[in-house]
């Protein structure tokens, strides 16, 4: 599909509500066109709340320019509104495999295919998502993917079953002091619907996430940001050029000298530190999708990798692509830094500070 391509309102009727996060709505095909079995659509929101930062950064600021100007492909992705896309493909996939990463394409979309599908979808969405966000009616361009929930392309292959991995950040760790775990009546639920017993279950998704190596390269993307966010802030001020708010309010002379060296960083080692920052960011929030189906036939040649389930002696394909791998803007580091203070606060008032605030590398604060 190319850009030049641009869905009408007539359209509409073709796209069914799949999902939805805090940035973007999520739509299945669910129309006859060969080209777009078995797609979904990514199309932007918007938060109803002016007063919360917008969950996306679609335009680069002359700082930006500098972290990403190496990387053509970015730059001129701006001009098309198609960042995100871009940054997927020239950034993530190098360090989470291009095999596990589909960056998809823009498409082109009109006012009135959007205002049609938001009145299409209002019943099918959560009341609280109504409230929060809806669609951004002004955007010229949505995403096209696979739909790495089927194997087929088509949305009634019950053979087919996909599990959507999505890694807690320390915040919403801290929340699961105050709600109820429901991570075992999800696991339940899929070993009723996959018809294998809950510990079969866990060992073929255990065996796929461990063939792939997907985990190994999740965490060694994770593991770039190892200055984290109390060393990346200082670089963050020198490149924006302004004073260290950071620096201004601390008065121990210890710390002030262990800043003064980051703040004598060049210009280019800067720029790496806090680039890594970021993508470690997006790698630390994005979700991991790994779909299954038996194989009918053990002697049967497949396009996709396999697992053999030795319990029940039977050959399941998998798949597995990491999803939302957003560009975080720049200045979203001035909101890490404030969210990290408020959990180290949160630990300290409860005792518990050390390696539980910091985390092991695999968790952020994000």
């Amino acid at each position: 599909m190319e850009m030049d391509a641009v869905l009408q309102a007539g359209d509409a009727k073709d796209w069914a509500y799949k999902g939805e996060g805090a940035a973007n709505l999520i739509l299945s095909y669910t129309g006859s066109s060969p080209s777009m079995l078995g797609k979904v659509l990514r199309v932007k929101k918007i938060l109803k709340d002016k007063s919360q930062p917008a969950p996306n950064c679609m335009v680069f600021s002359s700082h930006e320019q500098l972290l990403w100007g190496h990387i053509p492909e970015l730059v001129e992705s701006v001009k098309q509104d198609c960042l995100n896309q871009a940054y997927a493909v020239h950034v993530m996939s190098q360090h989470l495999g291009a095999n596990h990463v589909d960056g998809g394409v823009c498409i082109g979309v009109s006012r009135d295919f959007l205002e049609l599908v938001e009145k299409n979808v209002l019943n099918s969405r959560p009341t609280w998502r109504v409230n929060a966000s809806s669609v951004d009616s002004t955007a010229n361009v949505a995403l096209l993917i696979a739909d790495h929930s089927l194997f087929s392309g088509n949305a009634k292959d019950s053979s087919c079953i996909a599990v959507e991995i999505k890694f807690l950040v320390a915040w919403e760790v801290v929340r699961a002091v105050f709600i109820p775990d429901e991570r075992d009546k999800c696991l339940e639920d899929l070993s009723k619907v996959s018809g294998l017993e809950l510990s079969d279950f866990i060992e073929l998704l255990s065996e796929a996430i461990f063939k792939s190596g997907v985990l190994r390269k999740l965490l060694a993307t994770q593991k770039l940001d190892d200055h984290d966010i109390e060393g990346a802030i200082h670089l963050y001020y020198n490149i924006i050029s302004q004073p260290c708010l950071v620096c201004k309010n601390t008065t121990d002379a210890e710390l002030l000298r262990k800043y003064a060296l980051l703040h004598s960083l060049s210009l280019d080692k800067s720029l790496k530190i806090v680039r890594d920052f970021l993508i470690s960011a997006t790698a630390k929030d994005c979700s991991l999708m790994i779909s299954f189906r038996p194989r009918e036939s053990v002697i049967a040649e497949s396009e996709y990798d396999s697992v053999f389930l030795e319990s029940v002696e039977r050959i399941y394909d998998y798949k597995a692509y990491f999803i939302d791998l957003d560009v975080k803007p720049l200045d979203k580091m001035e909101h890490y830094f404030k969210l990290d203070q408020k959990i180290v606060n949160f630990y300290t008032g409860n005792g518990e500070v050390g390696k539980s605030a910091k985390g092991s590398g695999t968790v952020t604060k994000h």
